[in-house]
């Protein structure tokens, strides 16, 4: 890896008087926010097969299979919203407040109503793999600006002004959730973000966070990771 001459400029940001994005009550709320849809499935689709058990002694197998039919339906629904959007609304709760809280920063390096803004999340590798209320440090909006040739970063915890010159490389990596012994994963690919502050190396695994209404699932999230990736690629190709 050559160490680049330029430096970035990373600022840790104050507390917002909007508190925290990621506090312990934003970070509950997303959890019940994300788990109230799939209990709702869940309990109905459970309730609808129950109710076809306690049907009259006198009813057929034909009367009772409507009940045990859309029950199985709904549960089905339901772990597919799971599996595919089980992120995308506590993204936007979480969306939401980081809106509120830039609104309150006269110095901001970008603004959420900017063109080509990306709402992004960053997970340090000490979280990784591992199964969390919430994996991401830190969440904030992110944008490739090809006028000035730098990737500025505003979030909850940080301020970044990145030069394309203080950048020492980005790479695709990835981790999963779960046993490693099972037959299937989700992969959650990051793009792994390394540049020069002050003389040092330091990293930043950037990863969007889900909310535009859509299927997102491995597939989705590493075909995120690799435009992102394309695009950092044109902007410094670009110099």
């Amino acid at each position: 890896m050559t160490q680049p001459t330029v430096s970035a400029k990373i600022t840790p940001l104050e507390e917002s008087p909007r508190g925290r994005v990621l506090s312990s009550r934003n970070k509950a709320v997303g959890t019940v926010i994300a788990l109230l849809p799939v209990l709702l499935g869940w309990g109905g689709g459970i309730t609808l097969i129950v109710f076809g058990f306690l049907q009259p002694e006198e009813a057929t197998v034909l009367e009772r299979l409507p009940w045990f039919l859309v029950g199985g339906i709904v549960m089905v629904i339901t772990t597919l919203y799971a599996a595919w959007f089980g992120d995308y609304l506590p993204s936007l709760y979480l969306l939401g407040k980081s809106k509120a809280v830039t609104a309150t920063r006269f110095d901001a390096v970008i603004t959420p109503d900017e063109p080509d803004i990306v709402y992004m999340q960053v997970i340090p590798r000490a979280h990784w793999g591992k199964l969390m209320v919430e994996n991401a440090l830190d969440v904030g909006f992110l944008k490739l600006d090809s006028q000035r040739k730098l990737v500025l970063y505003e979030g909850d915890l940080e301020r970044w002004s990145v030069p394309l010159a203080s950048i020492a490389s980005w790479n695709i990596e990835e981790f999963c959730i779960g046993p490693s012994d099972q037959s299937y994963q989700d992969a959650y690919p990051l793009v792994v973000l390394k540049m020069n502050v002050d003389g040092k190396i330091v990293e930043r695994p950037l990863m969007h966070r889900h909310v535009f209404f859509g299927k997102r699932g491995t597939k989705e999230r590493r075909l995120l990771s690799a435009q992102l990736a394309q695009q950092l690629t044109e902007l410094q190709s670009a110099r």
